[in-house]
């Protein structure tokens, strides 16, 4: 059964309405920037297009054709489309037959390949991907809403009405309004165009910011090695001067290092042997029968001990410093009164043990180098000499710890122990002969504290080297107008002139 005559204009009608809803959704949602529909693409490039030979309302995949300003200069291809958006410049042609014929929104249409309008929207395949890529809808295709005014028209005539002379007129009106969504569809694509510009604008920033990176970065570099050089040539004078001095800085370090590193070596084997000294009587013993039974003229003044035996070691004639204090018109001792020696270790090694002979050394004993040390060789020559014999008088120029020591303040108390300042020197007579005077045998130690003043120190140098003194003075420090000067450095070695060698200092 036919329907009524206004049956199909009212299905047009509703249609036609549907079509402008779904247009008027779209274009909102590209307004608002929300999703035009279900799993499309991004709403800056859902545009409705005119349909050709396609299902009407379906979405596809579009790309929108680049202004040379937007393509490096020059006019965009399809085998570029088909690149960015397919991965394939060689598939433009599958480009070209989708859209090839179709009506562009300023009127003309695809016929040559190598033709394209930039803001021109092509259809592309299903795979499509990219940035480029944006979402459209199909809109009806215009021979349609002709051929339903065609069929309406027919439909009229056939009905024979008798107002159906002027429904033709009509229809051709309403296939008119009906022809409508595709003047939507354009003015829907002309709005989109510019957003879907501005998205590829944005991608194409984006990808020469990634491809520029890297480049820049390099640049950058490359100019600060280009600087770092240039300054290194101008300033190659100074680098190399410092660089001299840094090679100073480090040797010096290097060398602080190794010298506190033996340092600490040779004060730990002279703590050692100081531990072992202090328990080996018996080279005193054969130090004392070596020196009693020796025929050095002048008298020995010293002693080696070795696991081997005792060897009695003479002056060995290159030293300054004498075992006599060299005042003149004096001479030596007697040889009957050499039966007494007075021995002191001043040092060794871990094979050899040195004692020196005080019985006729007069005068000062000046010990120079590190304090701390040369306190501790003071300390123990005095002590050494006070128990090797009992009756010498042991006194301390100030406070003391010593045993068996005497404690005086000044000077000026040492009279009271027989220790007296030297005669007044009196101008030799023409034709006067004095008599040769004889060294007496040790009598006295005195060991002066650091800290006097250096009158008091040549007071009391003044008083031990007086001809006919026993007394010797020993003081941990330079002393001026000493007769013998030992220097001890930091990591414990002794130098006595005397002996013309250097040994492990001794200690307490």
């Amino acid at each position: 059964m036919t329907p009524p005559n206004g049956l199909p204009r009212a299905l047009r009608r509703s249609r036609t309405a549907a079509l402008r809803l779904t247009q008027l959704a779209v274009l909102a949602a590209v307004a608002t920037g929300g999703p035009p529909v279900a799993g499309s693409l991004p709403p800056a490039a859902a545009v409705s297009i005119p349909a050709r030979n396609q299902e009407p309302g379906r979405e596809v995949k579009v790309a929108i054709v680049r202004a040379p300003g937007q393509n490096g200069g020059a006019p965009d291809s399809l085998e570029q489309v088909a690149g960015r958006t397919l991965g394939d410049p060689g598939r433009a042609q599958e480009i070209f037959d989708l859209n090839a014929g179709r009506r562009q929104s300023d009127g003309s249409a695809l016929t040559d390949p190598a033709a394209l309008e930039a803001g021109w929207i092509l259809i592309l395949p299903d795979d499509a991907q990219g940035p480029d890529v944006r979402a459209a809808l199909l809109d009806e295709p215009a021979d349609a809403a002709d051929g339903s005014g065609g069929a309406a028209a027919d439909t009229g005539a056939a009905a024979g009405a008798p107002d159906g002379a002027a429904e033709p007129g009509n229809a051709a009106n309403e296939s008119g309004s009906e022809a409508e969504p595709g003047n939507a569809a354009n003015e829907s694509g002309s709005e989109a165009e510019p957003a879907a510009g501005d998205a590829a604008d944005k991608a194409q920033s984006n990808a020469l910011l990634d491809r520029l990176r890297w480049p820049i970065v390099l640049a950058v570099l490359g100019g600060l090695g280009v600087a770092v050089l240039t300054t290194a040539i101008v300033l190659r004078r100074r680098i190399r001067l410092r660089l001299r001095r840094f090679r100073a800085l480090i040797r010096a370090a290097r060398d602080w290092v190794v010298a506190g590193w033996r340092r600490r070596a040779l004060l730990r084997l002279r703590s050692e042997l100081l531990a072992l000294w202090q328990q080996d009587t018996s080279a005193v013993t054969a130090a004392a029968a070596a020196l009693r039974s020796s025929t050095f003229l002048p008298p020995a003044v010293a002693v080696s001990v070795r696991a081997d035996g005792a060897e009695v070691l003479g002056h060995p004639g290159e030293s300054s410093e004498d075992p006599l204090p060299g005042h003149l018109r004096t001479q030596p001792l007697p040889a009957a009164a050499h039966a007494a020696p007075i021995l002191a270790r001043v040092g060794g090694d871990p094979a050899e043990q040195v004692f020196l002979d005080f019985a006729q050394c007069r005068g000062a004993l000046g010990i120079e180098g590190d304090p701390a040390l040369a306190r501790d060789v003071a300390r123990s020559v005095v002590t050494q000499l006070g128990l090797a014999a009992p009756q010498l008088a042991l006194l301390s120029l100030g406070p003391s710890d010593l045993p068996r020591s005497a404690s005086v303040a000044t000077v000026e108390d040492l009279d009271r122990f027989g220790l007296l300042p030297p005669p007044a020197h009196r101008p030799r007579q023409a034709g006067l002969i004095t008599s040769t005077q004889v060294l007496r045998q040790l009598t006295g130690v005195l060991l002066i504290q650091p800290g006097r003043s250096p009158q008091e120190l040549d007071d009391a140098v003044a008083r031990c080297s007086a001809p006919g003194s026993g007394w010797i003075a020993v003081y941990p420090g330079p002393l001026r107008g000493a007769h013998w000067r030992w220097t001890v450095s930091r990591d414990g070695m002794l130098t006595v002139p005397i002996l013309g060698r250097t040994l492990t200092a001794t200690g307490v």
